[in-house]
């Protein structure tokens, strides 16, 4: 009896507006500012989508979770079907960092809060701050957050609340 387990992959490479425009994308994420940066995104099925966004320096990150499209670039957190119908945005003032994937919901990170996703893309909890993330790790069901100020706070995986 063998069991063989399979990483998702998805590609995201950084392309020019012109190379953008020119690519017939099975969608296309964000709207268009003169600002922008601009991404083919390539899932492991071959299909390109696009992504236009500010990113503010950080590269937009994405996989395929409960057989959807989730993705953070620059401010905003996206969930997308396979087919490009949105299924939620959320939006911060912040560049979001990072989201984990653990116990079947996600924790999204941006630079000044944390939330928790369920499996069906339901906010359980969030959490604002008022000094910059720095580093966000997993230790069992807690949650340790370091600010910029080296500041470490230990949050409950599952309440979010302080522990």
């Amino acid at each position: 009896f063998y069991v063989f387990w399979r990483i998702k992959m998805i590609l995201i490479n950084e392309i020019t507006e012109s190379q953008f425009r020119l690519y017939d994308f099975k969608f296309v994420i964000g709207d268009y500012a003169t600002y922008n940066s601009y991404f083919k995104i390539v899932l492991e099925t071959s299909e390109i989508i696009g992504l236009q966004t500010v990113t503010g320096g950080i590269k937009p990150s994405a996989e395929i979770f409960n057989n959807k499209l989730i993705l953070i670039a620059g401010n905003n957190f996206y969930i997308y079907d396979l087919d490009g119908k949105i299924i939620r945005q959320f939006t911060s003032d912040c560049i979001f960092y990072e989201f984990i994937i653990y116990k079947n919901n996600i924790l999204v990170v941006s630079e000044l809060s944390i939330f928790l996703l369920n499996y069906d893309f339901v906010k359980i909890w969030s959490n604002n701050y008022n000094e910059i993330i720095d580093k966000v790790e997993m230790q069992g069901t807690k949650i340790v957050i370091q600010d910029y100020n080296k500041k470490i706070i230990y949050i409950d995986y599952f309440t979010g609340k302080e522990v």
